[in-house]
């Protein structure tokens, strides 16, 4: 997933990645570690919480990989 830095309708700088073909503001990230190492944590779980800026609806995706 790539995740693009830009400026929003008003001028600020903002994080935009694509959901379903549309672009989305990415408000936070949450990442669940079970285990592993420090150099090769064990996901589990990956929250993506982003906003529709033009319904400025919620959105939640959660990832498992």
């Amino acid at each position: 997933r790539d995740f693009i830095l830009k400026r929003d309708s008003q001028g600020y700088f903002k994080v935009f990645t694509q959901l379903n073909q549309k672009d989305v503001e990415v408000n936070r990230i949450f990442i669940q570690l079970d285990g592993g190492t420090f150099w090769f944590p064990k996901i589990s779980r990956v929250e993506l919480h982003t906003k529709d800026p033009l319904t400025n609806k919620e959105i939640v995706e959660i990832i498992t990989p």
